[in-house]
Parts: C-alpha cells; sequence; structure tokens
C-alpha cells in the first residue's frame, strides 16, 4: 500500500524540532555528555578570559559564554535538527505498508578501535554491531530492506506482520526511493529504528485515518463497479 501524503502531513510527523525521543537519542552516552560538558566550560572560561585580557566586548562574551556554557544542552536539539532535516528536504513522501517476508542478523562494521595485544602493541580492530534485517513486501510487489541495530524487543517480529512507514522521493512519482523513516508494527505496538525520525502518535493517528480512507474509497469503488 503506497499513499502519497502532503508536504504539511510529512511536516507535521517530521517535526523540526527534536523531541523527546530525538533528544534522548541525541544526548548519546555518559561519555559524549561528558565530551560536550568539556566544550562547554572551555568556551566559557575562553569567553571570560577574552574580556577580562582582550578587551573584548563584555556584551559580545557574555552571548558567547551564555551560548558555550550550556553547550552541554542544546547540542542534543541542534544534532536532532540536523538529522531530521535530512528527510524534511525531500519534496515529496508517501504512507507505505507491506508485510515481513524474510527476516535475519547481520554483522555490520561500524568502525575501528584501538586496542593493546598481548604483546603489548597498540593495534586497530574493527567495531562490529550486529543487525537485524527485515525484508518488506507489499500487494503491489515492491520490496524494501530494513536494517537496523538489534534489540531485545525486535525478539518478537515474525513473518506476516504488517509493517508501517514513509518513503521519501524527489520524484513525485516516487519512482526513485531515496530514503525511509523508522518503521512501525502495528500488531506489537513496537518500532523498528535506530534515530526515531518520526513523531510517534502522530503517526498513529495519520496511518489510521489513511488505511481508512483508502478501505473506505476501495469499498465505494466496488459498489460501483456493481451497478
Amino acid at each position: 500500500m503506497l499513499i502519497p501524503i502532503t508536504e504539511a502531513s510529512t511536516r507535521q510527523l517530521i517535526p523540526a524540532i527534536a523531541t523527546g525521543p530525538q533528544y534522548r537519542y541525541c544526548w548519546g552516552k555518559p561519555q559524549d555528555f561528558l565530551r560536550r560538558l568539556l566544550i562547554s566550560v572551555i568556551v566559557a572560561v575562553a569567553a571570560l578570559l577574552a574580556e577580562t585580557l582582550a578587551g573584548v566586548s563584555g556584551e559580545i562574551a557574555l552571548v558567547v559564554g551564555i551560548l558555550g556554557g550550556f553547550f552541554w544542552w542544546w547540542a542534543p536539539i541542534a544534532i536532532a535538527a540536523q538529522r531530521n532535516y535530512r528527510l524534511r528536504r525531500y519534496r515529496y513522501a508517501a504512507f507505505w505498508e507491506g508485510e515481513i517476508v524474510d527476516l535475519y542478523r547481520s554483522q555490520a562494521r561500524i568502525g575501528t578501535e584501538e586496542t593493546v595485544n598481548s604483546q603489548g602493541r597498540l593495534v586497530l580492530i574493527d567495531k562490529v554491531e550486529t543487525r537485524v534485517n527485515l525484508e518488506l513486501l507489499d500487494e503491489n510487489d515492491f520490496e524494501l530492506r530494513l536494517q537496523v541495530p538489534i534489540k531485545n524487543d525486535y525478539k518478537k517480529l515474525r513473518r506476516g506482520q504488517l509493517v508501517q512507514l514513509l518513503l521519501f522521493s524527489n520524484d513525485p512519482q516516487l519512482a526513485k526511493l531515496e530514503a525511509y523513516s523508522d518503521a512501525y508494527v502495528p500488531a506489537l505496538d513496537l518500532w523498528v529504528s535506530d534515530y526515531p525520525y518520526l513523531s510517534r502518535e502522530a503517526f498513529k493517528f495519520t496511518s489510521a485515518r489513511l488505511i481508512s480512507e483508502t478501505e473506505a474509497a476501495r469499498y465505494d469503488d466496488r459498489g460501483r463497479g456493481r451497478r
């Protein structure tokens, strides 16, 4: 099932400003917070020194000090806004529903890290991440594959379950797929995603409305066909 949606609907479903889940995602791990906090302290101290030692305007130093001092807090908001723009920039979007026809695990290389081997030498090793892959198919035989980091909740996923998401393209016919959002499995009330692009309650409401309107239109078409 593929149902085009308006630009206004896209803007509502993928907000410009970070939602709660998006902010928590971009907050990161404790080391990410400590890194931001260190930057905040450095900028705040630098602004103070610039005013007292270099004669920088007090107003400028104050603004820089406040912005830098709260970097630890507003950086996740800026990161989320940047990620949201990756999908908001596409001109066309559509609601899509497909069925899980296959699912399996795989390993993905996500970078490297330094470690010391048994001989005391510094070596680089690959960092790998276990991911779940979903092969999806809709009623028109359109295929889509999702790959996201694995979570315990994904053990509930089964073949035959319906999955809903948004597709994005710069082609009005959506012939060339550019990107897709996080996915929702209604039967489990489960989200399958890495970054939570969608405003989730709004998506549930919109998907229910679109499916209801589509089914009603199909019923009317069948009724007219019998006359």
